[in-house]
């Protein structure tokens, strides 16, 4: 969660940054009018820059970006973050992460850390 308590609020903000970032996209789950969801879909993705642009600005914040978004070591905002870019796609919306150098790093980063990729390889298959 962070080392002191000025990271722990940092990683709190991080996280409710992508909280922010994936409510849009939650009622298309339950939405059953395809069009409607197509919709909800199109408008999230064209929300979506704004939100990216603003995460790769917080990862900056912290080390010019080429580290975590907290601290000199992993938090819970890193792993909501990488969470975000696998759970992201269950809605058929595909975030442009390439285009932000610094979160492409990051996510590259978090998922070759030994134990996430332990994890990414036994974890169960969950649709959204």
């Amino acid at each position: 969660a962070g080392k002191t308590s000025v990271e722990q609020a940092k990683a709190d903000m991080v996280v409710d940054c992508i909280v922010d970032m994936m409510e849009p996209i939650m009622p298309c789950y339950r939405e059953k009018d395809q069009q409607k969801k197509e919709e909800m879909r199109a408008n999230y993705e064209d929300m979506l820059p704004d939100f990216l642009g603003k995460m790769e600005a917080l990862l900056k914040r912290n080390n010019g970006g080429d580290g975590y978004f907290v601290g000199e070591e992993m938090t819970w905002a890193d792993l909501a973050a990488m969470n975000a870019w696998h759970w992201i796609p269950g809605f058929n919306v595909y975030p442009q992460i390439h285009k932000y150098p610094k979160l492409q790093a990051h996510k590259e980063r978090m998922e070759s850390h030994e134990r996430i990729v332990e994890w990414l390889e036994r974890r169960p298959e969950t649709p959204v």
